[in-house]
């Protein structure tokens, strides 16, 4: 099993300062890279938690009589706790969607300059996830890669599902703080 955090250790968003980009490249690496994801209850609405165990395992907002609200709806979550739980449920259903995600092998590039690339690929399906961690928008080079597209024709990013023409020597522009999750396709 994978963890971004659990009962015993700080919630992420606690360790990241309640800012939701940097929870988010750690909940897209942890479902898209190798193995069985493990999420602690509320990290799905942003909780952030603290430093002492009755702030690390407080109750979940909402479901029970008594309570002030009800996180269980979207009619009951913040804004902010909306983002998280979309973001989520979006990667939870790619994850599903696309067994290279899940079960592939992994293959993937040094990190460098804040950029972290790596390629799944199950049976016929190969998905490129770019991380980039920096607060700017980056170029990445995919020539280093070159190998992981023979016979592409197009990259599809599956978050946006806009698609691109896949080009030799290509290069990709990724936003600061975000991710990008493309399914590489020979049509």
């Amino acid at each position: 099993m994978t963890f971004i955090d659990n009962h015993d250790t700080p919630r992420a968003f606690y360790i990241a300062k309640g800012k939701s980009a940097r929870v988010k490249l750690c909940l897209a690496i942890l479902l898209t890279s190798r193995g069985i994801p493990q999420l602690l209850y509320g990290t799905e609405i942003g909780m952030l938690g603290g430093q002492r165990h009755v702030d690390l395992r407080a109750d979940f907002p909402g479901g029970f009589v008594g309570d002030k609200r009800n996180v269980f709806t979207q009619a009951g979550r913040t804004k902010k706790e909306n983002e998280i739980f979309d973001y989520l449920s979006r990667l939870l259903h790619l994850r599903k969607k696309h067994p290279a995600l899940s079960v592939g092998k992994m293959t993937h590039m040094v990190p460098k300059d804040g950029l972290y690339l790596y390629l799944k690929q199950y049976k016929q399906e190969r998905i490129l996830v770019i991380i980039n961690g920096n607060e700017r928008q980056q170029r990445i080079d995919l020539s280093e890669a070159g190998h992981w597209f023979r016979g592409a024709k197009s990259l599809q990013n599956l978050i946006s599902a806009e698609v691109i023409s896949y080009e030799n020597e290509m290069k990709l522009k990724l936003d600061g703080m975000s991710v990008g999750i493309f399914l590489i396709s020979d049509r």
